[in-house]
């Protein structure tokens, strides 16, 4: 026991230093000072040896073995089992009982290894590390003998969210000796998939599915683990570990405003990144090593990532915003431009099939006066809605009218005017209907000069239209077989024609392309099937279903068709796919 622990002998010590001071300041000072310089050099050594007690306090080691129970066949190298230690230092770890021979315990760091000779029934073994502070202690089970497995050198697998590689090729356990008909994942195949999304094979001890939920929310990446024990013909068990990782998808993200800020006028909620469709969930935002510092005024929410505020000084200067996940980090580029006095709004509209998108469009970008293709309808099942989203390209925008008003009715214009954004499903565009319009837009800035957007609008029949050539289907719906050939016949399924499967008319359309109209649809090429870019046609077999929960639903993609001016129209196509071939039509 350290002299700290013992109250007698501390102050002994405390003692004997007082009277060897008072010695020699009874020697060296006057009877007027001494009592002053005993009394200070009493506090000073007081402290000294309280701040030695205080220091001597340590915290107890605690550890943790992941893997409580080893089974390693003889003759077989071990594949080493480390402590976790979170607690205070550790100088030695011990085991109780000894280890088989072959197997050893690294006194220094706790880990188990070797390659043991002997077999070994089932034998607990207690582990206690020791340090300054105290002891902890861990329990293990090992045992060796003739059967092992294991999943690789290190067991630990990582994957990205949803990715689709072990649906092809499953994990499977590495086999070191003997055979295995039974295999136990512990704590429970339903915990497995619930915390990984993976399923577990019972017979073969392999892991594959679709790796769906992440094992961390936070920008580390965290591994969880199970045990699983295999069962031999000979009725003998053995277990090993299995890791995973799964890590979001890698941030993936732009900032689209591209204008300017004026002294003195907040910069609102035009900053706000756009998360792409690639992107996994962002985490965390903050300004990447190297970026320059933000305007004065200005600040990043590291949670949105939105770069807000009102800036006291003008500037003309990019920073580099970094946004993290377990996948990595992405970053971006945002030029920032403050103009000491304000300018007048410009901008330029983007058409996309979602409101508010300006990054997938379907459109190239339009200026003010520039033409803007739609297409009449010719049917309310086949039209596709369209939105004309702005762009600020120079100033800040403050509000938006625009003349003359849209004219409303199908028969008509059929668009609305909302925030600068045009959108709806264009109608037939009657006498009635005006294809110039001027959009107004005022300064966010009190008292800024105001801007102005010329709209031109072309309004064209539809170049192409799709019929199914089946009488008891709507002419643009398709209902196809997951695992069948759109184009054979099987059982109930009738199997679809060259000619229903390819855009019927067309006459001048160079290109076509296929874009998701739904939120729920996936990209054309995921669902198996293929989309000729020169004919529109339709071929493959699919290769996933619409079922959903308990129904099945429609996927809808617009069709893009373009001619070599520039010019084209959209038309919508339904997906149904079913499961099997007894379910077609259902």
């Amino acid at each position: 026991m350290k002299d700290a622990m013992q109250p007698s002998h501390f102050l002994y010590a405390i003692k004997l230093k007082f009277y060897f001071i008072m010695r020699i300041m009874h020697t060296c000072f006057s009877k007027k000072n001494v009592s002053i310089s005993l009394l200070a050099m009493f506090t000073i050594v007081l402290m000294i040896a309280c701040k030695k007690s205080e220091g001597d306090v340590q915290l107890p080691p605690a550890i943790s073995y992941k893997q409580k129970v080893i089974s390693v066949p003889v003759d077989v190298a071990l594949i080493p089992v480390r402590p976790d230690s979170t607690g205070g230092p550790i100088t030695e770890y011990n085991i109780q009982p000894g280890l088989p021979k072959g197997i050893s315990i690294n006194r220094a760091n706790g880990v188990i290894s070797g390659m043991a000779s002997d077999t070994l029934t089932p034998t607990r073994f207690v582990v206690t590390a020791s340090g300054p502070g105290g002891a902890a202690s861990d329990t293990l089970t090992l045992a060796v003998g003739t059967i092992g497995f294991n999943y690789g050198t290190s067991g630990v697998f990582t994957f990205e969210k949803n990715s689709t590689e072990l649906s092809a090729t499953p994990i499977s356990p590495v086999i070191v000796a003997g055979t295995f008909n039974q295999f136990f994942v512990s704590p429970s195949p339903d915990s497995l998939r619930i915390k990984t999304g993976l399923t577990f094979n019972a017979q073969t001890g392999q892991v594959s599915g679709v790796p769906s939920q992440l094992t961390s929310t936070t920008e580390v990446p965290t591994p969880v683990t199970f045990v699983i024990t295999g069962i031999s013909t000979t009725n003998k068990a053995a277990s090993t570990t299995i890791s995973f990782i799964i890590n979001d998808k890698k941030p993936a993200l732009t900032y689209t405003f591209s204008g300017s800020f004026t002294v003195g006028t907040s910069v609102g909620s035009t900053l706000l990144p756009t998360k792409l469709s690639t992107s996994g969930n962002i985490i965390k935002y903050r300004l990447a090593p190297g970026s320059a510092a933000l305007p004065a005024g200005l600040t990043l929410d590291s949670l949105s990532g939105q770069i807000k505020g009102i800036p006291t000084e003008a500037a003309n200067l990019s920073v580099t915003v970094r946004a993290i996940n377990t996948g990595g980090f992405q970053d971006v580029t945002v030029p920032i431009i403050i103009d000491a006095t304000a300018v007048a709004p410009k901008i330029r509209y983007m058409m996309s099939l979602f409101s508010g998108n300006v990054i997938d469009t379907i459109a190239p970008r339009i200026e003010s006066g520039s033409t803007i293709y739609v297409t009449k309808q010719d049917s309310s099942f086949a039209a596709v809605p369209i939105n004309l989203n702005p762009v600020l390209t120079a100033g800040q925008a403050g509000t938006y009218t625009i003349t003359p008003a849209f004219v409303s009715g199908v028969a008509n214009e059929n668009l609305s005017f909302s925030s600068g954004t045009i959108s709806g499903t264009p109608g037939k565009f009657s006498t009635n209907s005006n294809p110039t319009h001027t959009v107004n837009i005022t300064n966010a800035a009190t008292g800024g000069p105001a801007g102005t957007f010329d709209v031109n609008i072309v309004a064209n029949t539809p170049f192409f239209t799709y019929n199914s050539l089946n009488p008891s289907l709507i002419s643009n719906i398709f209902y196809f077989v997951q695992g069948q050939a759109v184009d054979v016949a099987n059982g109930s399924y009738p199997g679809f024609s060259a000619t229903a499967l390819k855009a019927s008319g067309g006459a001048g359309v160079v290109s076509y392309a296929a874009y998701p109209l739904t939120a729920s649809a996936p990209a054309f090429a995921s669902t198996g099937l293929t989309f000729d870019a020169a004919t529109g046609a339709i071929s493959g077999t699919p290769t996933t279903s619409t079922y959903n929960f308990t129904i099945y639903s429609f996927w809808d993609y617009a069709i893009v068709g373009r001619k070599a001016d520039g010019s084209f129209t959209t038309y919508k196509i339904r997906l149904k796919i079913y499961r099997t071939a007894a379910e077609w039509g259902s």
